[in-house]
């Protein structure tokens, strides 16, 4: 869209056309992303162009200003197509992952300060932002895949997977990003030879999320992947599954039979566990005894007996159908 004009010199438009990311070394990183600018192509080489919500900030043009050395030529836009943009073009995190940049830099020259301290809020907050992100982005699962000369992450929504934009130099934190993931998993971060699982707890926008967490050791580092769990979703209706009226039949015939068994199955991320729970859900009451043996429990289910199993204390599947059948229960689930 081409930018419109007002009185003011400030040019406005609803999307943005023509940036430049290359152009933050006129302006310090910190100021850039501290105040949501994104800089623009600008017709006249004199003139750095630059994009933001609201450039009446008070004390920002005029730090902007004194700092390029330069004339700045200012382009309002949506809060929201701004941060799409710096999203897209400098890549999620990208604020943190220059303040951590930084951090090094002062390192490196034997200054003190700001120290590992600073450094590890700033991985802790990008740990953050990417998990934030893909939540609200609607994501199953995020992929942190160490590759020889960056580090990959990958969103999957709707069974898709898509390549999330990230700040080249990550690579650099790989080994602080992954340490962080296990230390909150509650994992040992000294052992990097063999897979591990945990779980993290999540409050994002007053939902309540539990992630799961496997790391498995690759050619080029430690594979961390988190499955997101909306406690409020994990229990829906046969209803909601998006099955035919008929096939809503079948199936309620097929889980009310006091005998026989019913397997489900299907590839990651297609539902086996959201139905399966809502199976349960529907066939739960006081006169069912319910037993189910999980790794992980992913839902706790109200008057279900579940079970996690254990394989470190030797307490497998096999061990623990033994003695779930001792139980008298009238459902298994495994």
């Amino acid at each position: 869209m081409i930018p419109t004009e007002t009185a003011t010199g400030v040019q406005q438009a609803d999307q943005l056309a023509g940036v430049q990311p290359e152009m933050v070394k006129d302006v310090p990183a910190r100021i850039i992303f501290d105040h949501a600018l994104l800089p623009l192509a600008s017709e006249r080489p004199e003139t750095l162009s630059l994009a933001c919500a609201d450039p009446f900030t008070p004390g920002v043009a005029g730090l902007v200003n004194f700092l390029a050395a330069r004339p700045v030529q200012w382009t309002a836009a949506p809060a929201e197509e701004v941060a799409a943009q710096i999203k897209t073009h400098f890549g999620v995190g990208a604020d943190t992952i220059h303040q951590m940049m930084g951090e090094r830099a002062w390192q490196d020259l034997g200054d003190e300060q700001p120290g590992e301290q600073e450094e590890e809020v700033a991985v802790i907050r990008f740990v953050n932002q990417i998990v934030h992100e893909a939540y609200r982005d609607r994501a199953t699962d995020i992929h942190l895949e160490p590759m020889e000369k960056s580090l990959r992450i990958r969103y999957r929504i709707d069974g898709v997977l898509h390549q999330v934009p990230m700040p080249s130099s990550l690579k650099r934190f790989e080994s602080a990003v992954t340490s962080r993931i296990k230390v909150m998993a509650g994992m040992d971060i000294a052992e990097k030879r063999l897979p591990q699982d945990g779980r993290i707890h999540f409050k994002i926008d007053g939902d309540e999320i539990d992630v799961r967490v496997s790391t498995i050791p690759t050619a080029f580092g430690e594979s961390v992947s988190l499955r997101l769990l909306n406690r409020d979703d994990a229990i829906i209706g046969l209803d909601r599954l998006g099955l035919t009226e008929r096939d809503q039949k079948i199936v309620r015939q097929l889980i009310q039979r006091p005998h026989g068994i019913i397997l489900l199955t299907g590839p990651t991320g297609c539902g086996k566990s959201t139905t399966l729970y809502s199976c349960l859900s529907e066939i739960n009451s006081v006169d069912q005894r319910i037993i189910t043996i999980e790794d992980p429990i992913e839902y706790q289910l109200p008057g279900v007996n579940q079970i996690q199993v254990k394989p470190e204390i030797d307490f497998d599947f096999a061990r623990g159908l033994r003695h779930i059948l001792r139980q008298d229960p009238d459902v298994i689930m495994v």
